[in-house]
């Protein structure tokens, strides 16, 4: 098992981005989780969403639910608290985000087309949601970091309980968004 390690670290230094360095260090070399939210500031606007190729198969600057998604899914590995800034800011984006309808969140934004991007990414307006991916995650998010006092909150809890109602009677569930509902989990 150690040599698997030693080969994985050797590549993630070798061939990976500083994020996922910071992120080794911070999970197999008890190093500080600062480093892992320095390198997140790179990814991150100042209306507290991320873009600028978090998610490495579209590289939009402009800020989209699946870059935060990408964000709130290692922002959740450091046991940060609510008042964190960047918590808060990413808060901030996902209660002002042009890329919703009625807090459900985009799937793939128009920008996206005029960057590099994987071609499942290809925005059009018919598939700029994908069922609950990635609003499901993105609620959990807002549960776990919102003040349940919030208006977002209580919108948001209505949203999961509907959604879950949903896909309890779901028989085929595509793999994307069952990742969503774990999160949410």
């Amino acid at each position: 098992m150690q040599k698997i390690l030693q080969e994985v670290k050797q590549y993630i230094f070798s061939k990976g981005r500083k994020l996922e360095q910071a992120r080794w260090n911070y999970h197999f070399e008890q190093q500080s989780k600062e480093e892992v939210i320095s390198c997140l500031k790179d990814f991150q606007n100042e209306d507290g969403g991320f873009a600028h190729g978090l998610e490495p198969d579209f590289w939009t600057p402009e800020s989209n639910p699946i870059d935060t998604w990408v964000a709130i899914n290692i922002l959740d590995t450091l046991n940060l608290d609510s008042t964190h800034p960047m918590v808060r800011k990413v808060l901030d984006y996902l209660k002002n985000c042009t890329y919703q309808e009625e807090y459900v969140y985009y799937f793939s934004i128009p920008s996206i087309n005029s960057y590099p991007h994987a071609p499942w990414w290809e925005y059009s307006e018919d598939r700029k949601i994908a069922g609950y991916n990635p609003s499901a995650s993105l609620w959990g998010f807002i549960l776990k970091y919102e003040n349940p006092n919030s208006s977002i909150y209580q919108v948001i809890h209505e949203k999961v309980t509907v959604a879950i109602e949903s896909f309890l009677k779901t028989t085929t569930t595509e793999k994307h968004e069952l990742v969503n509902f774990i999160e949410l989990y």
